[in-house]
């Protein structure tokens, strides 16, 4: 729905996940699947080799960014951009 309360028509939204593209919305699952897969593979791979040099988490650089991103993105949904 739209702020007023009116219902939007379909042809207002550019691109619909439930709409006629349904199977452009699975392809991108499915890859996207596939990638954290794999990457959840090799990182695996690296950590049995080293787990001493992998083992030691995330650093506090890059967990400051991320949370700067989410709240910087709290802040974008909250003021409707």
């Amino acid at each position: 729905m739209h702020v007023d309360g009116a219902a939007r028509a379909s042809s207002d939204v550019p691109f619909d996940a439930a709409g006629e593209r349904w199977w452009l919305v699975a392809l991108w699952s499915a890859a996207g699947g596939a990638g954290y897969a794999l990457g959840g593979r090799r990182w695996l791979r690296t950590y049995r080799a080293e787990p001493a040099a992998h083992g030691r988490g995330e650093s506090a650089a890059w967990l400051a960014l991320v949370a700067l991103a989410a709240v910087g993105g709290a802040v974008l949904l909250a003021a409707g951009a």
